[in-house]
């Protein structure tokens, strides 16, 4: 588990009258201390949707987890249009990748409200939050791997597509892999969002 004085301070300074999306990005702020932390023990798992495969793994962050994913192609093209059982905050970190999302109660898949095909990169990321029970979204890898970054609040009481296939553990070597790449990425990110800082005061001085 992560340190006590870690999770001491990031629930400390979670404002629990903020939006979800506020709340995440105030425990992102923490992702360089959390992914530095040795005591951090990492879930894992190997999730099937819809012939696209996804690489898992995440931890507790008090009543919040932090799951970072790899997901891969489909070889039929298709992605899984599915509802969370929490509220989820979502950070695409790099690949290139379709983007659906829909909105409606219930089991049956509602009509795409929009789409959009983007390429992201640690430089470039692109976000979107689901705070609404009934949010629904699919991310379909195109081409390549693509790496996204959730965080994700309290479960609700809701229906989720539970895949047909067993849920399997991911290996340790491929915990530690993705988990390194995670630390490299978000680096690299941090690094960029400084330089502009940076050169952002010294062109206003």
């Amino acid at each position: 588990m992560i340190s006590t004085r870690l999770a001491h301070k990031i629930s400390s300074e979670v404002d629990e009258t903020q939006s979800f999306e506020q709340r995440a990005l105030t425990i992102e702020q923490h992702l360089p201390a959390l992914l530095a932390d040795a005591g951090v023990e990492l879930i894992g798992a190997n999730i099937t949707h819809c012939d696209q495969h996804t690489e898992l793994v995440f931890f507790p962050v008090g009543r919040y987890h932090v799951m970072m994913q790899r997901i891969h192609p489909s070889p039929t093209n298709k992605a899984l249009l599915h509802p969370h059982t929490w509220p989820a905050f979502i950070r695409v970190y790099s690949g290139r990748c379709e983007m659906g999302f829909g909105f409606g109660p219930g089991e049956n898949p509602p009509p795409l409200n929009a789409h959009v095909t983007v390429h992201a990169s640690p430089e470039n990321t692109l976000t979107h939050t689901m705070d609404h029970i009934d949010a629904w979204h699919y991310i379909r890898a195109i081409d390549g791997p693509v790496h996204t970054l959730m965080i994700a609040g309290r479960k609700w009481e809701r229906w989720y597509p539970k895949s047909p296939n067993s849920l399997n553990d991911l290996s340790a070597g491929k915990r530690s892999e993705l988990w390194k790449y995670f630390q490299q990425v978000h680096h690299a990110r941090v690094s960029r969002e400084e330089w502009r800082m940076r050169h952002s005061h010294h062109l206003r001085h």
